[in-house]
């Protein structure tokens, strides 16, 4: 009987202490949580720093974190010694065996792991009541909370930055891309106005044929002169269209002449 007794209240003592123990890591309170977020080439860096603070940290045997389950590379250290911990879903329980918290009433927690850089969004789930939590992206502040209760998830874009940089390399590569076109184009033109005009081959026209264009490049200029006169056309008109014309009938009449000098001879 007595030793019925004896098992009874060692037994009420042990859940005593787990009740205990269940209280003390409810109360945990994180004076602060800081999150540090930096966009890498080939991923989004993390880090996270927690200030812990509780009368009863020696009776903890773990530690609960949460960490996305898309996060690699995961490392977590608890005043400054890293710990082993086992995941359960999103969450990582760490192992607070070999960690000397006796006499404790704070505890320093650091976490780093990375996201993979198409992550659209940044997520976190508060497990214990925080005074104040604050996430920092690429350098600024993105977002600083105060008295946040546990269960809460927070949930941040990190797609506005990203897209902002996507964006910005993308004006580059078309202006770059329309810079190359205006240089080709230029170039092409340059080429072409430097080719040298082709005449066109005469040596198998008769000369009753030149004689005809002669007499129709005369007309032509005395019609030009005549339209010009009656203010028909504009001066720069008259100047392309007589210049043009005139070397025609400069061209025709040596075709001619050259004609004439191979009969006589």
């Amino acid at each position: 009987m007595k030793q019925t007794i004896y098992l009874c209240v060692i037994a009420l003592v042990i859940l005593s202490c787990c009740g205990m123990l269940n209280v003390s890591a409810e109360d945990m309170t994180e004076t602060t949580h800081s999150i540090t977020i930096t966009s890498l080439d080939e991923k989004f860096s993390v880090s996270e720093s927690i200030s812990v603070q509780s009368d009863d940290l020696e009776l903890l045997d773990f530690f609960d974190v949460y960490i996305p389950s898309t996060a690699n590379d995961i490392r977590i250290t608890i005043q400054n010694h890293l710990v082993s911990n086992e995941k359960l879903a999103e969450t990582y329980r760490c192992n607070l065996s070999s960690i000397d918290l006796a006499n404790k009433s704070s505890m320093n927690v650091e976490i780093s792991y990375n996201l993979p850089l198409d992550s659209i969004e940044f997520s976190t789930l508060t497990l214990r009541n925080i005074t104040k939590l604050m996430v920092h992206f690429n350098g600024e502040n993105l977002v600083s909370l105060n008295s946040i209760t546990s269960g809460l998830l927070v949930s941040l874009p990190l797609f506005v930055a990203q897209d902002e940089t996507s964006l910005f390399n993308i004006y580059i590569i078309i202006l770059i891309v329309l810079l190359v076109v205006v240089i080709a184009v230029s170039i092409l033109f340059f080429v072409k106005r430097k080719q040298p005009v082709q005449t066109r081959s005469r040596s198998m026209e008769s000369e009753e044929i030149l004689q005809t264009e002669y007499a129709l490049l005369k007309e032509m200029l005395k019609q030009i002169e005549k339209n010009y006169r009656a203010q028909k056309i504009a001066d720069e008109t008259y100047h392309k269209l007589k210049s043009y014309y005139k070397q025609q009938a400069v061209e025709t009449m040596s075709v001619l002449e050259s004609i004439g000098s191979k009969i006589k001879e």
